[in-house]
């Protein structure tokens, strides 16, 4: 049985963390579709095509190219755009999907960072 966002959200305590919620929803999909992923993925961090001593965790990573950040917000915009695109530039990836299950019905957005 499926349950939206709402059913899910009426199911659960007032004190639930929703983005948690909803990363482990992404992931049983994910891991249902037989969609290869990592969870809480540490990637290296990159300046001027040097690696940093520091990592960026993604919510998780695809198919070892694909970055996907979790949302749980009222709407996504040009500054969650922005994040992702950054956090494209600082690993050296270059293609990501954005999801946002804060609203009624699933918001997604396919970001790409073409190296020029």
């Amino acid at each position: 049985m499926r349950l939206s966002v709402r059913q899910w959200k009426s199911t659960a305590s007032c004190d639930t963390d929703w983005s948690s919620l909803f990363i482990k929803m992404a992931w049983k999909s994910s891991f249902l579709r037989g969609i290869p992923f990592e969870r809480e993925k540490l990637l290296k961090v990159f300046y001027k095509g040097n690696p940093l001593p520091s990592f960026f965790k993604a919510d998780f990573v695809c198919y070892e190219s694909v970055i996907v950040e979790c949302k749980a917000q009222v709407s996504i915009g040009a500054a969650e755009d922005a994040q992702v695109i950054n956090c494209l530039r600082i690993t050296s990836l270059e293609r990501a999907v954005l999801l946002n299950f804060g609203t009624p019905s699933l918001q997604y957005k396919r970001l790409v960072l073409s190296k020029k």
